[in-house]
């Protein structure tokens, strides 16, 4: 197949037939071949990739790859997030005869490819929202066929600095990516395009003159957005190019017409430098055995801290059912494994009335004693990832400049699945709300998340976060970087790392003379996207 005949639907039958797969699966066979002569057809059209060269081929060998990986295109991020699922879903179905179908005049027996250019076309917002710069009769055609307005190094207004439409006042000391933009090539104009937008979404009276309060969050909420993804597909192009100096001064810019977007709209989304302390009284449906250091009194003594502080904070003392329903439904199922989910929520829905049960085992399988709940504790936990979800979606909208949750249980040793990393238990952790919240912003907004790049993760404390580097960082993942400050080191853990193979973080969960819970998997930094600094001496478990 390709772009110019279509996908002979016949022949794809045929091929079907010899490849041995059960008639069930002949949809997902379909479909694959649908986005795999989208893709093509995107890239020849509106990328204008080509075969590779001989330079390409010989390249190729040298580092004993295929000719085609020298010279593979690279999609916008916009193009990867379309909602595929749901554009397969409107073709027909596999059982009709879609030879048939009236395509023939067009190309002959084949099913015409999927226009992504188009759809993309089509999503893009309109003129009166003030997002898209001139009007179609000014644009210009880029050597791509996509849309490209002009952008000027000029400030708009006669040499006023403050005007917030002066490109220039954003790309102060960025000599790399404003040489980038110089360029007349496809990647620069296109980046230029996003830098347009970026810009034209500063705050407009168009938007100050909206009367509700509710409107203008609505409309601001939606700005952030765009913001989001055009500063990402701004990143994927100059990714491509292999320019690290640009990269690094695209995020400058970036985040200095984010800080002015935000200022310009604090007057009715928030006061400057607010914080959002978010808690729940379910938090506290959860119980534990009297002796536990974990229990319901953390909350209230922490809250009461909060109350004596100063500073511009706003308490937020219930987490909106959506965020609920969001964390059950859906995010909690992206960090834990479905199996694990499942035998929580179990074991805490058929406990009796404040009953005091072991939610995990240990690896003896006698009942993990430091990890105990009761009926409401799935409650309690599902409320904590709600308001660490609620939380960045507060910061991203603009709302708050920051939020500390309050919750619990707590998470940090809950990883994919019990006892992550082979540690001997769960560590009273039961859901994991900081990787929850990760993972919730680094969806692609078609997925219903935020779109962000990359989440760093800070982790301050006596034990190593396990379960947050098991479930974000287990293998590198560019948009992760987790950093845990905790207590550790061969002189805390006190044997070597070969010395009890296997059984190693086991043996030192036991032995509170021989290591510090979890063992020794803080003691290292697995890849660059893990950066484990265990403290040694200096802090203790007791501290």
């Amino acid at each position: 197949y390709d772009a110019d005949t279509g996908l002979d639907i016949d022949e794809l039958r045929t091929s079907f037939k010899f490849s041995g797969l059960p008639k069930a699966v002949f949809s997902r066979f379909l479909d694959s071949h649908r986005l795999a002569l989208s893709l093509k057809t995107y890239s020849q059209n509106e990328l204008k990739s080509t075969g590779p060269s001989d330079i390409h081929r010989t390249s190729a060998g040298l580092l004993e790859g295929h000719p085609l990986s020298a010279q593979t295109p690279i999609f916008p991020s916009a193009v990867l997030h379309l909602p595929f699922d749901h554009i397969l879903s409107q073709l027909p179905h596999p059982e009709q005869e879609i030879s048939a179908i009236a395509y023939k005049e067009d190309i002959g027996n084949g099913e015409p490819a999927l226009q992504l250019g188009r759809i993309l076309d089509s999503m893009k917002p309109p003129v009166s929202l003030g997002l898209g710069g001139p009007s179609s009769s000014g644009v210009q055609e880029s050597p791509r066929g996509l849309q490209s307005t002009p952008i000027s190094f000029e400030p708009v207004t006669n040499g006023n600095k403050e005007d917030p439409q002066d490109v220039n006042r954003f790309l102060s000391g960025c000599p790399s990516l404003q040489s980038l933009l110089s360029e007349t090539s496809p990647t620069s104009m296109l980046l230029k395009n996003n830098l347009n937008g970026l810009v034209s979404i500063i705050p407009s009276s168009a938007v100050h003159q909206l009367q509700e309060k509710e409107q203008k969050k609505k409309m601001t909420r939606l700005l952030y957005k765009i913001w989001i993804v055009m500063k990402a597909q701004g990143e994927n192009l100059i990714s491509s190019l292999k320019q690290e100096a640009s990269l690094k001064e695209w995020r400058r810019c970036c985040e200095r017409i984010y800080k002015h977007f935000n200022s310009g709209y604090e007057s009715f989304q928030c006061e400057s430098g607010l914080s959002a302390i978010i808690t729940d009284s379910r938090c506290n449906l959860h119980l534990t055995s009297g002796e536990c250091f974990e229990r319901p009194v953390r909350i209230p003594a922490a809250m009461k801290g909060i109350k004596q502080a100063t500073g511009n904070i706003q308490i937020v003392d219930v987490v909106s059912d959506k965020y609920l329903e969001l964390a059950e439904n859906d995010i909690i199922l992206r960090a834990h494994k479905k199996s694990y989910v499942a035998r929580i929520k179990k074991r805490c829905l058929t406990a009796t009335q404040d009953a005091v049960i072991a939610l995990t085992e240990d690896s003896d399988g006698n009942g993990g004693h430091d990890t105990m709940g009761v009926m409401g504790s799935w409650k309690a936990a599902v409320a904590a990832v709600g308001a660490a979800l609620q939380g960045v979606d507060m910061i991203m909208n603009g709302e708050y400049t920051n939020a500390f949750c309050p919750t619990r249980p707590p998470g940090h040793h809950a990883g994919r699945e019990l006892h992550a990393m082979k540690a001997v238990s769960n560590g009273f952790c039961v859901l994991n709300p900081v990787a929850c919240a990760a993972l919730y912003a680094t969806a692609p907004l078609s997925e219903g998340g935020l779109g962000l790049s990359r989440v760093c993760v800070i982790d301050i404390d006596v034990h190593h976060g396990n379960g947050t580097q098991d479930i974000l960082c287990s293998t590198y993942d560019p948009r992760f970087l987790y950093v845990s400050i905790h207590a550790g080191g061969a002189n805390v853990n006190g044997v070597d790392l070969g010395e009890l193979g296997e059984d190693v973080g086991h043996h030192l969960g036991r032995n509170s003379k021989k290591g510090i819970f979890p063992g020794r998997c803080g003691d290292t930094s697995p890849h660059k996207g893990v950066l484990n600094i265990p403290l040694g001496g200096r802090v203790t478990s007791h501290a």
